[in-house]
């Protein structure tokens, strides 16, 4: 992934098709106009990767705060909870 491309409104406007091709194939794009600020296009594969990697992000980062606390279980007791649910999901 490299450089995001910048385009005007205008730009899209007439290239519109391109550029969905464009970032359905994975290219970001940002898109500048007059009306405030710039705004990102991307396919919905990549918009759903970021979502998940912010829950990821968001699920360690709590961890790490109840670990500090001393709030989280032990290891054993997580891989315990983890068979059982496991059960459920078969």
């Amino acid at each position: 992934m490299g450089l995001p491309k910048t385009k005007t409104a205008t730009t899209l406007r007439n290239d519109l098709y391109e550029s969905l091709k464009e970032a359905s194939e994975g290219e970001t794009q940002i898109i500048t106009h007059k009306q405030g600020d710039p705004v990102i296009l991307i396919s919905q594969e990549r918009f759903n990767k970021l979502l998940n990697e912010k829950e990821a992000l968001k699920k360690m980062s709590i961890g790490l705060t109840q670990i500090k606390e001393e709030k989280g279980i032990s290891h054993k007791t997580a891989i315990a909870r983890l068979k059982k649910m496991s059960k459920k999901w078969k």
